[in-house]
């Protein structure tokens, strides 16, 4: 018998991702699969770095 019923199964480590991740991927994955677009990412991982960088970089500076 064929229905239209469909099971996904996701496995993660939480090495990779925590609570809050997976809450936020389940999210997005449910606009997706309504038809709605995702709102624009406003800061990358890379500008992530750089500001955590630069705020280092501030902190050495005022010890001395």
């Amino acid at each position: 018998k064929l229905t239209n019923k469909y099971r996904i199964h996701l496995c993660f480590d939480n090495i990779f991702f925590d609570g809050w991740s997976i809450s936020l991927i389940i999210n997005e994955w449910q606009q997706l699969y309504k038809g709605k677009t995702l709102r624009q990412i406003q800061m990358l991982y890379r500008d992530y770095v750089i500001y955590r960088e630069n705020i280092k970089e501030q902190k050495n500076i005022k010890r001395y």
